[in-house]
């Protein structure tokens, strides 16, 4: 429960702050350009702020085709709020001596956006379609928004928040499996042997029990903890020793042991064919067990290929260095 409280705040806290730098972002968007902007028959209007109103402000991406090539520039507009007097202008002059082409018309470009803030007794400003010397000039409002990489990097850490949250639930239930398939084997044949002896297999499964959880490593492992639980439920309840054992199996999900407790719920009461039964379970848990053990063991010997790799890279290149520095 604590868990779960702790991952929906994590949650919480993410779409916080996803919203909050989303309604940044619209702000900071739409604060680039509040100049409105209409476009009628090919031809780009600009509506100047009113007499009462701030300045406007606009991103533009200026493209034009020159004869060299194509020159783009990104331009930011300011202009003035209206008036009904007309200022004079002064536009911005031209570098003397000889000068590139995309320098002119960077300078050019410079100069139609100073002139349009010049005369304030205009309301609708008019983006021209050509520059001074004669090229073409495609407009564009340059507006960049972020609202999808914040939406995507807000997404992104629900998930992951979300799927850390099964990490240590799938990391214990791992460690119950190999509890019971570590233990299970043993335990068999403990009860194995106290069957043969003459012991039923309640009492069976109390003794063995009992003389694990005498040793410390047995009283903190899961099997015997499970096990433990078991016995005392049935001495308590009088209930049924095979069903509790099938509800743990069941619960488990561990094939092994699911087997196990059919063996027992089908032959609880059949005596030597249960004890025939139960001896074959053992040696084929013992089997697989040492198949996974091998198994492991080629595991990690394939771990340790790519630090081996680096170690003998590492120990040519400090053998053949003195050589080759000597030449």
């Amino acid at each position: 429960m604590w868990k779960n409280k702790q991952t929906k705040n994590k949650i919480r806290f993410i779409l916080i702050g996803g919203a909050v730098l989303l309604v940044m972002d619209l702000l900071l968007w739409g604060g680039g350009g509040t100049i409105p902007v209409v476009q009628k028959d090919g031809r780009i209007w600009l509506t100047r702020p009113g007499a009462d109103e701030p300045a406007g402000y606009l991103s533009l991406k200026a493209r034009v085709q020159g004869k060299e090539g194509i020159v783009e520039k990104d331009l930011d507009l300011r202009l003035s709020p209206w008036r009904d007097k007309e200022d004079p202008g002064q536009a911005e002059a031209l570098p003397e001596g000889s000068v590139s082409e995309e320098d002119r018309i960077l300078t050019e470009l410079r100069g139609i956006v100073s002139d349009l803030d010049q005369d304030r007794s205009a309301r609708r400003v008019l983006l021209p379609r050509v520059t001074p010397g004669g090229e073409s000039i495609r407009w564009s409002t340059n507006r960049s928004s972020h609202a999808l990489p914040i939406l995507t990097l807000t997404g992104l850490s629900v998930l992951l928040v979300y799927r850390r949250r099964q990490l240590p639930m799938k990391k214990l239930r791992e460690e119950q499996k190999q509890s019971i398939l570590r233990r299970l084997p043993g335990f068999l044949n403990q009860l194995v042997l106290l069957m043969n002896a003459g012991l039923g297999i309640h009492r069976a499964v109390d003794r063995s029990v009992e003389e694990a959880m005498r040793f410390d490593g047995a009283r903190q492992d899961y099997f015997y903890g499970q096990m433990s639980a078991i016995c005392a439920s049935v001495r308590e309840t009088n209930g049924s020793l095979a069903d509790e054992l099938r509800i743990f199996a069941k619960k488990s999900g561990v094939p092994e042991l699911m087997r196990v407790s059919s063996i027992l719920c089908d032959n609880i009461n059949k005596g030597s064919a249960l004890n025939e039964k139960l001896e074959l379970e053992a040696d084929a848990l013992w089997t697989a067990r040492k198949l996974h053990s091998e198994e492991q063991g080629r595991l990690a010997e394939t771990k340790m290929t790519m630090p081996l790799t680096v170690f003998l890279c590492v120990l040519i290149i400090i053998t053949v260095a003195p050589a080759l520095l000597s030449l």
